[in-house]
């Protein structure tokens, strides 16, 4: 019991040279997947910056820099899956692993950051609605004075619009989202650090394959706890509990007729909602069935998937980076002004139509 190898899934015993699946099929995928993905990523972009912009939209921006980087991780992943064995550069050892853990971890944050936001503009319109209602309601109320002394009522009236106009303008209508982005990265660069630092090729059968170097027992047990906490624990716990309370307040919302106040309301629900359960969907299998036993391999992140079968796992790795291809397509349907300025964008290029 004393000795760690003990608590460890060892797989580089069972690795082979032998190619998993044909080139061919990668690299369909590579062309069709990947490269479809950083044209509608690259596209979006475009689009943002043609439409108003708000809170959501510079998060989507940080979604697509994170996507973008993602799509080039795949390419580098799964041929590294396929051909069980590195066959790059060995700089290239440490920019992957450590460039994989920036991008999966500012994802979900970001998704959660996006669902804090949703959160606050629709706390914020509903505090502005209900502000809004509060001079009607003193008008009602002051309709007896009003019979009694008009005179003196007229002064109270123009006196009272005269600090409402005040109030208002000292009042907040904007989110703060510059906080939130710097904490995502700084969190998703701090937490990848030993992999840029200590990543390495290591021998195995004639071949390599790239992983994290060993230390002693004790720090190998504090950096699988800081990776556990930091890439699983806390943003699983974090993103239940927001999408909940998003979905809560979207339907609410629907029936309150609260996103009348504003476009950013629904808008930011809606991406919140779809991005948080796509995530469930799709991406949930890569921390649960690959980062958990990453984290008890020796030497640590050396192969994604170590406990499945080869076919499974590269099946299971471009699932997962389909997601960021595709999510433009979420973006659009959450936000009707993207739609539009889109439109808007076909009509300048196609007036005839």
């Amino acid at each position: 019991m004393n000795d760690p190898t003990m608590m460890q899934f060892s797989t580089a015993e069972s690795y082979t040279n032998d190619q998993v699946l044909p080139d061919t099929v990668i690299w369909i995928y590579v062309g069709v997947i990947v490269l479809l993905g950083f044209l509608l990523n690259l596209i979006m972009v475009g689009i943002l910056f043609r439409s108003k912009c708000n809170g959501a939209s510079i998060f989507v921006i940080q979604m697509i820099v994170t996507d973008l980087a993602s799509l080039g991780v795949a390419i580098i992943e799964l041929l590294y899956m396929n051909n069980r064995k590195w066959i790059f550069s060995p700089t290239l050892c440490p920019i992957y692993l450590g460039l994989e853990s920036v991008t999966t971890t500012a994802s979900v944050y970001f998704i959660i950051a996006i669902n804090l936001h949703a959160i606050s503009t629709y706390n914020l319109a509903l505090k502005t609605k209900n502000n809004k209602q509060k001079p009607l309601m003193h008008q009602h109320r002051s309709s007896d004075f009003q019979r009694l002394n008009n005179d003196s009522y007229e002064s109270a009236l123009c006196t009272q619009e005269r600090s409402l106009t005040i109030d208002y303008s000292k009042k907040k209508d904007r989110i703060a989202v510059l906080c939130p982005i710097l904490f995502v990265w700084i969190l998703s660069v701090s937490v990848s650090i030993p992999l840029f630092t200590f990543s390495a090729l290591f021998p195995n059968k004639g071949a390599s394959i790239c992983g994290m170097k060993n230390f002693n027992r004790g720090t190998n047990i504090l950096l699988q706890l800081f990776v556990l906490f930091i890439r699983i624990i806390i943003p699983s716990v974090c993103l239940v509990v927001t999408v909940i309370y998003v979905g809560h307040r979207y339907l609410f919302s629907k029936i309150q007729s609260v996103c009348r106040l504003g476009r950013d309301v629904n808008g930011a629900l809606k991406l919140g909602l779809i991005l948080s359960i796509t995530y469930f969907i799709f991406c949930t299998q890569r921390v649960y069935g690959s980062l958990m036993f990453e984290l008890i391999n020796r030497p640590f992140m050396q192969y994604k998937y170590p406990v499945f079968d080869q076919v499974i796992a590269i099946a299971f790795s471009m699932v997962n980076y389909a997601v960021p291809a595709f999510r433009p397509f979420a973006y659009l349907y959450a936000d009707k002004s993207l739609r539009a300025t889109l439109r808007c964008r076909k009509n300048s290029v196609n007036p005839e139509s």
